[in-house]
């Protein structure tokens, strides 16, 4: 297949939040069309692997899974400044409960929107001005917190 798998901002990045990158490797002499049908056929396999794993490691591990869950809904929910790679960490924690039914009250798809909202690109945009690492940690940890009492990313 010729696949390449990285971390989340490609090569020599790491996989913040257990999220990778997935790329073909070979793109002299094919299409368009042929490379994207190359990673589509991967990508059924990989959802199902997921999966699978998910179910093992709650099998093997139900107890240690529930609390790392509980730890990170914990630190996001009061954290008074965090980053964003310890952001995504965490809310990687707590979709990983989603997915696995260890949390009843947030849906993967409020989960995905926070990933995207933290980002520091995002913070700023919502806050209408620039910000430095500093205050965008203090920004996102509050925008956590009122997400939190809230319940939804659309009001924040």
């Amino acid at each position: 297949m010729s696949l390449a798998v990285r971390g989340l901002y490609g090569e020599g990045s790491q996989a913040f939040g257990d999220f990778y990158q997935i790329s073909n490797q070979i793109t002299l002499g094919r299409t368009e069309d042929e490379l994207i049908a190359q990673v589509a056929d991967v990508v059924p396999v990989l959802i199902d692997y997921e999966r699978r794993a998910r179910e093992f490691l709650l099998q093997e591990t139900e107890r240690n899974v529930h609390d790392q869950v509980s730890r990170a809904f914990g630190i996001l929910r009061t954290a008074q400044t965090i980053s964003a790679e310890e952001t995504m960490q965490l809310l990687s924690r707590v979709r990983m409960g989603v997915l696995l039914g260890l949390v009843d009250d947030l849906h993967v798809s409020d989960v995905n929107k926070l990933l995207v909202r933290t980002q520091p690109a995002h913070l700023q945009k919502m806050k209408g001005i620039d910000l430095d690492t500093k205050d965008r940690n203090i920004e996102r940890a509050r925008f956590l917190r009122s997400y939190f009492e809230s319940g939804s990313p659309d009001d924040n």
